[in-house]
């Protein structure tokens, strides 16, 4: 069995897609050997997620997709509803298609199989109700992001569902000299907070000062603590504004990395983390991490916590409304209050 997965982006999605690949691999195994080969085709940035996952055999990039034309597939696995992905799709020489492509009439579609995850998206049908009923049925929605892709490729039931990156021994040691350095040993209870979404999602973040309110209460809380302010690139301005509201020196502003595996070495140092809904939760859960996510615009109810975190949200009649931005005063995001995360940070440490 020959396995192409097209799965370019977004970084979060693609790490927490990841299981797919366990699972297939488990599902085409006999006496404890796979008899399938997967290869995934993806973007550069994600392709690093990708490196020293056991289950993917081949990683390709998307700039070198052309050479997957010359192969034949048995299986292929369109999971991107943009329209580069999706006429690339058609072009394929497979057995069997399974998820979003270019039709014959020059339309982006997708295949009746994946109708329980693509029907809530972007290319439903004007027939069918369109964006507006997609959004709704997003809204409606009560199963996780994982029980929805497991039904749909027909995994094993008892496939282990949690995203997969494993870390080098080098990557690891990243995470143990950053310890080292700020002298923080096992007395300590080292706590990741991750409260930036990047500029795309304005309703996924705390502001500034939500945040640096956050870090004092949790400090405040746990005297032996190290509040670690964590983010990317995009990060590095308002994560020096929220350390400036933070007087104490066990609040620490780690400098940011644009090497996502290492920015998973800073997670995986910590006993919690409390991210937004970003690529910092997939990131979490993959190290086995106990992890608080609070939700804006969302879908909590998407989101698999494997046992590992609480989720964090209000309900309101907006709730998983997915906006970038809004004039609702308070918005989903306002009504997630410091002290709701304190309390749910309060169960994990227990």
């Amino acid at each position: 069995m020959k396995i192409l997965i097209i799965k370019l982006g977004a970084l979060g999605d693609v790490l927490r897609t990841t299981f797919v690949a366990r699972g297939l691999k488990q599902k085409y195994s006999e006496d404890g050997k796979s008899n399938c080969t997967i290869s995934w085709l993806t973007k550069e940035s994600p392709a690093g997620m990708l490196r020293g996952n056991e289950y993917v055999d081949q990683i390709i990039c998307w700039k070198e997709r052309e050479q997957l034309l010359k192969e034949q597939f048995d299986w292929v696995i369109s999971l991107d509803d943009e329209k580069e992905p999706c006429i690339f799709a058609a072009q394929l020489n497979t057995k069997k298609l399974q998820g979003a492509y270019m039709d014959q009439e020059n339309k982006r579609s997708y295949t009746k199989d994946v109708e329980a995850w693509f029907a809530m998206g972007i290319l439903r049908p004007e027939e069918e109700g369109g964006k507006a009923r997609a959004d709704q049925l997003k809204k409606e929605n009560r199963k996780t992001f994982q029980e929805i892709y497991a039904e749909m490729f027909d995994l094993p039931k008892n496939v282990n569902a949690k995203p997969i990156l494993n870390l080098t021994m080098q990557e690891l040691i990243y995470g143990k000299n950053f310890l080292e350095k700020y002298n923080i040993t096992e007395k300590n209870k080292v706590i990741g907070v991750n409260t930036g979404a990047a500029d795309r999602w304005l309703l996924k973040i705390f502001t500034v000062e939500k945040a640096a309110e956050l870090c004092n209460l949790l400090k405040e809380k746990y005297n032996d603590s190290k509040i670690l302010i964590l983010g990317g690139p995009d990060e590095i301005e308002r994560n020096k504004q929220i350390k400036a509201l933070c007087p104490n020196q066990d609040i620490i502003n780690v400098e940011p990395v644009a090497d996502i595996r290492l920015f998973a070495s800073m997670l995986n140092i910590c006993n919690v983390v409390v991210t937004s809904d970003s690529l910092a939760l997939h990131l979490s859960l993959a190290q086995n991490k106990q992890t608080i996510v609070f939700f804006g615009p969302t879908s909590p109810w998407e989101i698999e916590m494997f046992g590992l975190g609480e989720k964090v949200y209000k309900e309101s009649d907006c709730l998983c409304c997915y906006k970038k931005t809004t004039e609702k005063k308070p918005s989903c995001i306002d009504l997630v209050t410091p002290q709701d995360i304190l309390e749910a940070v309060e169960k994990r440490l227990e």
